[in-house]
């Protein structure tokens, strides 16, 4: 089901651990994780070879068989016409929660530009309040609340949380087989991938809602004293950085 190694510093972290050598903080008894949400990985429709849009949640640990709750409570599908769950649920690294939109022709080839986002909101306070909006155009593809990453008795794991964490934006015309394999015949080189803007907005009332390293979530310090583990992309294990897991509660390694 999992390749995982684990969480690596959980709210179970011993509480001399040092932060941020060991522990990003803003204390070792506070969990931290690596969400990640997909505002569109491109795709072909290979039936009638239109585009479509994968928009994703990516999860962890993992549901049985990856099968998060589809229910309409947790989820929600605006025009099923046009949007399905993607058949794509994970593999022994992830578990993908996700929502396929077909996007037709007309934003391809330089003939137009398509808007993509998606609307986030955490609150702490309040985790019942979390969602993620994704959007297509001007109109919501699907969406899913905390239901749909609820406990599992049969996995044994607990309610993963909306993210509360900061997270950075990548893009990039990244190919992958294990996405979906390139179609080499009939694709023409140079690509490209025009981007004409990006926004982001913060909603009302919120502070430190646009910096990677706000008081609550501290990034800047953990990353810069785990430089290579950032900087080198064939490092892709802690172990291979040179990084071990800091003691844990939980397995009886804290004095």
């Amino acid at each position: 089901l999992s390749f995982l190694p684990g969480q690596r510093v959980s709210a179970c972290t011993c509480a001399n651990t040092n932060v941020p050598a060991d522990h990003p903080g803003p204390s070792p008894s506070k969990g931290r994780g690596a969400p990640e949400i997909d505002v569109i990985e491109a795709q072909i429709d290979t039936t009638n070879r239109e585009g479509q849009a994968s928009q994703s949640f990516q999860v962890a640990p993992f549901n049985a068989l990856y099968q998060f709750d589809n229910s309409s409570s947790a989820v929600n599908i605006t025009d099923k016409s046009i949007t399905k769950f993607n058949p794509f649920k994970g593999s022994i690294t992830q578990q993908a929660i996700s929502g396929v939109t077909q996007l037709g022709t007309e934003a391809y080839g330089g003939k137009a530009f398509q808007k993509y986002g998606y609307e986030w909101w955490s609150n702490p306070g309040n985790r019942d309040e979390g969602y993620i909006s994704w959007y297509v155009g001007n109109k919501t593809s699907w969406s899913l609340n905390p239901k749909a990453v609820g406990p599992e008795k049969k996995t044994e794991i607990s309610q993963r949380i909306i993210p509360e964490e900061p997270m950075s934006l990548v893009f990039n015309l990244g190919m992958s087989p294990g996405f979906q394999p390139a179609d080499f015949q009939n694709l023409v080189f140079p690509a490209r991938m025009l981007v004409d803007y990006v926004r982001i907005y913060q909603k009302d009332g919120v502070e430190d809602g646009l910096t990677c390293n706000p008081k609550a979530y501290p990034t800047s310090d953990y990353i810069q004293a785990h430089l290579n583990a950032y900087q080198n992309a064939n490092l892709t294990t802690w172990k291979q950085a040179g990084y071990s897991f800091p003691g844990n509660s939980l397995l009886g390694q804290c004095t």
